[in-house]
């Protein structure tokens, strides 16, 4: 074989293995949510909405704002309030 045909074997075979992986990932719409004790949860994600006191008003929260279909995701940050630790004394 000349060095022409074991190029495009190669690149024929790097283009066959890699078209058929791609995954789609579960929800990524955010339009799938359940309630969990009184917090709402993104379906196939994690958060610490449960574990917050400070939910609804931080965390991840289900939104109507939403671009295509019926809800979206809204992220609201700030420190978590975890009681009986102080975490950022930790750190210090």
């Amino acid at each position: 074989m000349d060095m022409k045909n074991i190029i495009f074997f190669i690149l024929f075979l790097f283009t066959y293995t890699f078209s058929f992986s791609q995954a789609q990932i579960p929800n990524s719409s955010f339009e799938n949510w359940s309630e969990v004790n009184g917090c709402y949860e993104l379906d196939n994600w994690y958060s610490f909405n449960i574990l917050s006191t400070q939910y609804p008003q931080m965390g991840t929260l289900r939104s109507t704002d939403a671009y295509d279909g019926n809800y979206s995701l809204r992220l609201v940050s700030s420190p978590i309030d975890i009681p009986d630790y102080n975490l950022y004394d930790t750190l210090r």
